[in-house]
């Protein structure tokens, strides 16, 4: 009850937080309330910290890319070391591990975004984007929702861009080699799918089946 309680409280001032930063002359007390819901969420879940990070960092996209910048890293640092406890198996294991994932993929590729346009450095934007290798055989193994693995894919495609354009010919064929165990993978639970519908859409139904029965 009272972690139920407490669930309740961090909501609330969620909603009021993202209420409060619909209008731009009260970004600081949205600010302030988004804080406060983040100390009082804890660090035995990744899911509260993960919106409250995103939520700040799209407070301060035009105002303050600083701290947008800041928070972009912090939702990283949290959703990798999220991740990690996944991969490692770590008890208690962490709640909705494919959103998990889904969540990971697009806070690294927020982050190898700021690095390369933000910050233009493309060598800091790599570092970011490595960690893709990483969560491969976790990813490849274990993940069988499409749309994860579609993302996987397409971050996979947007790192072999960027190894391309460094001129690191030799990661960027790993990548390659990758996105294509991938697709593979795609493939295959596609057709599964589609051999699933089409057994569906033959089926014949229970009670016709009883009505012409001798």
């Amino acid at each position: 009850l009272k972690h139920s309680s407490s669930t309740d409280v961090v909501d609330s001032m969620v909603k009021l937080a993202a209420f409060y930063a619909k209008d731009s002359s009260r970004y600081k007390e949205a600010a302030e309330l988004y804080e406060q819901a983040l100390t009082a969420a804890g660090d035995d879940d990744w899911q509260y910290p993960n919106l409250i990070h995103y939520s700040l960092g799209q407070l301060y996209l035009k105002n303050d890319p600083v701290k947008r910048g800041k928070q972009i890293q912090a939702r990283l640092d949290l959703l990798a070391s999220f991740f990690k406890k996944l991969t490692d198996k770590t008890d208690p294991r962490p709640k909705a591990p494919i959103t998990l994932v889904s969540e990971y993929l697009n806070a690294i590729e927020a982050s190898a975004f700021v690095q390369s346009r933000v910050n233009k450095s493309d060598v800091e934007a790599e570092t970011v984007y490595r960690k893709v290798f990483a969560a491969s055989d976790y990813i490849t193994r274990e993940v069988y929702n499409v749309k994860v693995l579609e993302t996987y894919a397409s971050t996979l495609d947007h790192y072999q861009t960027l190894l391309n354009k460094l001129k690191n010919s030799a990661d960027a064929a790993k990548a390659a080699e990758l996105g294509k165990v991938v697709h593979s993978k795609l493939e295959k639970l596609r057709q599964a799918d589609e051999i699933t519908r089409q057994q569906s859409n033959q089926q014949i139904p229970q009670s016709q089946t009883q009505s012409t029965s001798p």
